[in-house]
């Protein structure tokens, strides 16, 4: 969880999520609900659609952050520049 203070809900709910946990989470779901066609109960299929729904909440989340430079992502930048070339001090030219 973050230290942050903040007043959005989804925050307290899931913290600062990865794009990966919400990825593999998602992918949980999608196997546990493939295996779920192959059984006969019905409470796996209830299993497989949460890990499901948290698995895209935390995608979701871990995008908006990554986007808008928040979260795990706040110090990532989302623009990649070249380097500028330093000024020349000394003012002669070597050309």
């Amino acid at each position: 969880m973050s230290n942050e203070a903040t007043n959005e809900p989804w925050r307290t709910i899931v913290g600062r999520p990865r794009i990966w946990q919400g990825v593999g989470l998602t992918l949980l779901g999608v196997l546990w609900l493939t295996l779920a066609a192959f059984g006969s109960e019905p409470w796996r299929w209830i299993v497989g659609a949460a890990w499901v729904a948290i698995g895209v909440l935390l995608l979701s989340v871990a995008v908006f952050d990554r986007r808008h430079g928040r979260g795990r992502y706040a110090a990532t930048p989302l623009v990649v520049r070249a380097p500028e070339r330093p000024v020349d001090v000394t003012g002669s030219s070597q050309r």
